[in-house]
């Protein structure tokens, strides 16, 4: 004998696509749409709840066509939310948490006057500034004061100047992070800087300035990933300082994650 198949209709699983809020509403408002409460049988013959969430969400509370969810500690990054029925169907709703999350590319030129090239992309694989709910993208010269450029321009060309911060924002809020085209490496520019880079043994990470700490409270922790998103390392991160080996890893573009509370600072590490 088959559970009985019912036909779900795409996007059924309603609530906000960027997730900001603590306890936050995602349902199925039509019930006769969906084959039955969220829950299902196990082996021993236990009901269970059915509701589940990506490990940077956590379930406030539950109902049989509803679920209330949070941000963790360090939720930035991709979520998903998923329902399963009693008869083993699944309905995942893919979400975003939290404020952008994004790296910066260098692109050199031999022409003049124009050298180089800034661009902002996305730093999770197969998933778009766009789809992290990016609504602007601005650049500021490290020796300006004022935006460049607004709106959403992904890439500038600094004249003159090789020192370029970028700022991100969707409805949760902003990333700002630092180029410094002279060192060919990105930096957030809040706290933390990396060196050497590239590298082939040891990375080192140290406050970018004695005078800017983060809150004594503040939980600081940190995670390097490759280029498709895979963690390699976590990184502890003690007396805001830190030291971890990438020998063994392929040549190539990492990226480490320092997340500090809601904050997360991005930084690439190039591994010869």
């Amino acid at each position: 004998p088959q559970a009985p198949y019912f036909p779900i209709q795409a996007n059924l699983l309603s609530g906000p696509d960027i997730l900001c809020n603590p306890n936050t509403t995602y349902s199925f408002p039509d019930i006769c749409k969906v084959p039955s409460p969220v829950k299902y049988i196990d082996q021993n013959g236990n009901p269970i709840n059915g509701w589940s969430v990506s490990p940077n969400l956590q379930i406030d509370s539950s109902t049989p066509y509803s679920i209330f969810i949070s941000p963790t500690v360090n939720g930035i990054g991709e979520g998903f939310i998923t329902a399963t029925f009693q008869n083993g169907q699944t309905v995942t709703k893919t979400i975003w948490v939290g404020k952008p999350s994004f790296t910066l590319a260098y692109n050199y030129f031999d022409a003049q006057p124009i050298k180089s090239t800034v661009c902002v992309a996305s730093d999770i694989p197969n998933l778009s500034l766009a789809q992290q709910g990016v609504t602007n993208i601005s650049f500021r010269l490290c020796n300006s004061t004022t935006p460049t450029t607004g709106g959403m321009i992904y890439c500038m060309m600094p004249r003159g100047s090789c020192c370029v911060e970028a700022t991100v924002t969707n409805i949760c809020g902003t990333t700002t992070m630092l180029y410094d085209c002279s060192s060919r490496q990105s930096s957030n520019t809040n706290y933390y800087k990396i060196y050497p880079n590239p590298s082939s043994d040891i990375v080192n990470v140290e406050l970018r300035d004695m005078n800017n700490l983060p809150d004594t409270e503040t939980i600081i922790s940190g995670e390097l990933f490759d280029m498709m998103g895979q963690t390699q390392t976590r990184v502890a991160i003690v007396d805001h300082k830190a030291t971890f080996s990438v020998q063994g890893l392929n040549k190539g573009i990492y990226i480490l994650k320092i997340y500090i509370n809601n904050q997360v600072e991005s930084h690439q590490v190039a591994v010869e």
